[in-house]
């Protein structure tokens, strides 16, 4: 879960940081970041509930928080399944 500023967000006050998500939209080289402004609901030490915000079958961006912070809406991203699909054969 990312907190950003987002451009498109304009009624928020200077500095004041939203809680939201990046989503993978397009596909392949397309694949861009677009992100999502969400509400939360039970937060754990490593998971957090998302109670509005986003759809079935949104693609959400995961990563390290430093480069989650450091992420801007719109860049390209290239989409690496690899440790999720080793996780499922577990």
């Amino acid at each position: 879960m990312a907190k950003a500023a987002s451009p498109e967000l304009k009624t928020q006050k200077p500095n004041e940081e939203i809680q939201g998500v990046f989503i993978v939209e397009g596909a392949g080289r397309a694949s861009k970041v677009k992100f999502v402004a969400v509400k939360t609901g039970i937060t754990g030490n490593t998971d957090i509930e998302v109670t509005e915000g986003l759809k079935a079958n949104d693609q959400i961006v995961t990563g390290s928080y430093k480069t989650l912070r450091t992420l801007k809406n719109g860049a390209n991203v290239k989409i690496d399944n690899s440790v999720a699909k080793a996780e499922e054969k577990s």
